[in-house]
């Protein structure tokens, strides 16, 4: 369908899209490299075609960055990492606070944050994983079932900060966090 569809019909941008989130899942199944190469071609494809006011933007942005840092774990290429906290930040930044999405959205970029942080110890980057994820929570509405696991995850970068920093403030607020996020559960 989707070699067959010109690109500039109007749900061009959509097959591409639906056909990138396919492979990535493939890649998440089989492990095959070469199923990741096609959804991060096919998402960039998709994005390009997609007009910037499109309401779509946001989830598309969010699955190339999310195909981005599956490749960098893979490889441990920078680039793949620089490319996802691109994506992932761009996203966050587009998403009104109100998208039912956004919590999710916050979460992914704080798990590229991460990942940059365990790769270059940077203290800024911990302090975005922070901030991206408290965001998270706070736009979480009560009763999001996934609020405890963004509860959990703002409890151990709060953990990680503590270690790094000596500052208890931030070990309280990471055992308040758990134990929010365990009366939650």
């Amino acid at each position: 369908a989707v070699k067959l569809m010109p690109d500039e019909h109007p749900d061009k941008p959509l097959l591409l899209a639906n056909f990138g989130v396919c492979s990535a899942r493939r890649y998440e199944i089989l492990g095959d490299l070469a199923d990741l190469e096609s959804a991060i071609s096919t998402m960039s494809r998709a994005l390009e075609l997609t007009p910037l006011g499109n309401p779509a933007v946001p989830e598309r942005l969010s699955n190339l960055g999310n195909a981005f840092h599956a490749r960098y774990k893979y490889s441990g290429k920078l680039q793949d990492l620089a490319h996802a906290v691109l994506a992932l930040r761009r996203e966050a930044q587009i998403a009104s606070d109100d998208h039912p999405a956004k919590p999710i959205y916050l979460n992914n970029l704080a798990n590229a944050f991460e990942s940059q942080y365990a790769r270059f110890d940077n203290l800024g980057d911990l302090e975005s994983v922070i901030s991206a994820r408290r965001l998270a929570v706070e736009l979480s509405p009560e009763g999001h079932p996934d609020k405890p696991t963004w509860l959990n995850n703002l409890g151990n970068a709060l953990q990680s900060h503590y270690e790094r920093l000596g500052d208890l403030t931030n070990l309280q607020g990471s055992v308040a966090t758990h134990e929010l996020a365990v009366d939650l559960t």
